[in-house]
């Protein structure tokens, strides 16, 4: 896989940018390219095919315990390429991410699992992007599962706008797995992430046989990525004057 800076990231803006009208924090595609270096984990909402001793889902955060969806891993509730919805919340005062899921297809009804976590930080370090991707739990495993991202979706305030660049199907096997970064740009605020994902293909239900995963990153932006940031705000100011 090939792996960006983060500087790099943000000078990809011209590709799939993903913003709300008339809002200033956009959802920026990296290319098919792994977490720039420089950037670790805050945050790590997962949705388990198949996880007998844990849930069907899951919420890791830096420096925090690991919180398991409340449906049993072992209920097949992903199973039969059943499509399911989901939401990642960030609350930027509060430091949160919430990571509901839902039954249906369209975020409607009440969630079926909601965790909550407030990552710990590094110095310095704020949300700098968003990675999705689908894995195989061991490296072990000889059959394939696939699983895809549909319609997702992004809202910084100003509405959800779709984010396309994120919307792919994965077929893992063996040790393969997936990445598919994107960089957020602008001034962190709240903002809420949401989409479908299905499961399908020769998958196991005898262990935590693989999973799709939407990952905050945090990281310290480059400089040059700074001077994006401003020279997109200006370009903005001038659209709308």
């Amino acid at each position: 896989m090939r792996t960006l800076s983060l500087s790099t990231a943000f000078l990809v803006a011209s590709v799939g940018i993903c913003s709300s009208a008339g809002a200033s924090l956009t959802l920026v595609d990296g290319g098919p390219a792994s977490p720039p270096a420089g950037t670790s984990t805050a945050f790590r909402a997962f949705g388990t095919f198949n996880n007998p001793t844990g849930g069907a889902a899951r919420l890791e955060a830096a420096g925090q315990t690991t919180v398991q969806g409340a449906i049993g891993g072992g209920t097949g509730w992903w199973s039969g390429s059943v499509t399911r919805s989901w939401e990642l919340s960030w609350d930027n005062s509060a430091g949160t991410a919430t990571f509901a899921l839902y039954a249906t297809t369209d975020w409607t009804g009440a969630a079926a699992m909601t965790m909550s976590q407030v990552p710990a930080f590094g110095a310095g370090n704020t949300l700098v992007g968003i990675d999705f991707g689908v894995r195989l739990a061991s490296t072990t495993f000889s059959t394939s599962a696939t699983c895809a991202f549909s319609d997702v979706q992004f809202n910084d305030g100003g509405g959800f706008v779709g984010v396309s660049t994120a919307d792919s199907s994965y077929t893992v096997s063996g040790s393969f797995l997936t990445s598919n970064y994107h960089a957020l740009v602008g001034p962190l605020g709240n903002f809420t992430l949401r989409g479908k994902s299905t499961f399908s293909g020769s998958v196991s239900t005898s262990a935590d046989f693989s999973y799709f995963y939407v990952e905050g990153r945090q990281g310290i932006p480059a400089p040059g990525a700074l001077a994006i940031l401003g020279l997109g705000g200006l370009i903005g100011h001038r659209r709308r004057r």
